[in-house]
């Protein structure tokens, strides 16, 4: 098995091209090997699934010992200075990219994992110096943990632990790609999820303010609730992910959450004035602010309930602000906000949305505001 894997190790070394000069650094070719093209790799790909595992793992074990090896010898005797193999920094790097990239190839065909792949997967990665989605599959990774956690069987307290580690580590980052992969390892686990809040915006030192004041279970159900919002990709509010919306809500209760939007609300329309006139004070929203407020307004007008509607015209005007020389504040949420207030039933709602055209600037605005109501008028 040893002689398969060299065979791989050395055609993935002639394979990949080499380090590729960019923006004043040298990286190392991001593509990877593709099994079927080297002679070796559709040697491995015909074996049946239990050797192709043995591997995985073997692999694995390679790369957690050279993960290892590179960071005692930057460490200890530095980057560039050969240690007692003869190996400088340049050198364990190559090996090190020799193997990840004939192991993401092996992954790619082997997607499976059972206890102690994912143990190794996780003590790799925690492990890992340059934590980058250049080198190592993320995502494939969490997969095969939500596969796992999925299949029925009750994991074992090693995975259990490893997907917690993993997902401090994907936490630890602070990107918030790399945060939604810890939130997915953390549902897994029953951790707690990591909600990205705004340094420098009032409305999220409130809520900052009131999650740390919160009883421990109920912040949990907060922070899912709000994690969720966050992190979904859904482009409106569909069926399914109104049922899991629902699940967070009944979770932290409708008349809290209707009452801690009314609080949260105004400071999140005063943000303009509070930064200023000039174009370089008056910053727009960061996208995972934008992500929340969008999809925390489809969770207000999914009960349509009357006493929100104000709230919601309240949102879409708030985002449809000018902000000096940039334009609205977030037409993206101003457009949520109207499509959970057309979702309403109520005659509250078609009010509100009739108001909210008559004071808005902006002429997209109004058009949107202008085919809901005609859709409404036609039903």
């Amino acid at each position: 098995m040893d002689d398969r894997i060299d065979a791989l190790l050395h055609e993935t070394c002639r394979a990949v091209p080499g380090p590729v000069k960019r923006q004043g650094g040298w990286v190392w070719s991001e593509a990877g090997v593709v099994l079927s093209r080297t002679k070796a790799g559709r040697a491995l790909l015909a074996l049946g699934a239990a050797d192709r595992r043995e591997i995985v793992v073997r692999l694995l074990k390679r790369a957690i010992g050279l993960e290892r090896r590179f960071g005692a010898s930057t460490a200890v005797v530095g980057a560039e200075e050969p240690d007692d193999d003869g190996c400088d920094g340049a050198e364990w790097r190559r090996r090190r990219t020799i193997v990840v990239l004939a192991l993401n190839g092996m992954l790619k065909v082997q997607p499976t994992a059972d206890d102690e792949v994912l143990g190794l997967m996780a003590t790799w990665l925690v492990g890992a110096e340059h934590f980058s989605p250049t080198w190592y599959p993320f995502d494939e990774i969490v997969a095969a943990f939500e596969a796992r956690f999925a299949a029925g069987a009750t994991p074992a307290a090693e995975v259990v632990a490893a997907a917690v580690s993993l997902g401090g580590r994907f936490h630890a980052t602070g990107r918030d790609d790399w945060r939604r992969l810890g939130n997915r390892l953390a549902s897994l686990v029953g951790g707690a999820p990591d909600v990205r809040l705004a340094i420098d915006r009032a409305w999220a030192v409130a809520i900052r303010s009131e999650l740390d004041a919160m009883p421990a279970d109920h912040r949990d159900a907060w922070l899912r609730l709000l994690t969720f919002c966050q992190d979904s990709r859904a482009a409106k509010p569909t069926s399914p992910w109104i049922k899991t919306a629902r699940v967070l809500l009944n979770a932290v209760g409708r008349g809290p959450f209707r009452e801690a939007f009314a609080r949260w609300l105004p400071q999140f329309e005063a943000l303009p004035d509070e930064l200023g006139s000039s174009r370089f004070e008056s910053l727009p929203d960061h996208p995972c602010d934008i992500d929340l407020w969008k999809r925390l307004a489809w969770v207000v007008g999914m009960e349509g309930d009357p006493r929100t509607a104000r709230l919601l015209s309240r949102l879409a005007l708030a985002s449809y602000r000018r902000l000096s020389g940039i334009g609205p504040r977030s037409a993206a949420v101003g457009n949520a906000a109207l499509i959970a207030l057309a979702s309403m039933p109520c005659i509250e709602a078609t009010a509100e949305i009739e108001s909210f055209a008559k004071q808005v600037e902006f002429q997209k605005g109004r058009d949107q505001a202008a085919k809901i109501l005609s859709a409404r008028r036609s039903c």
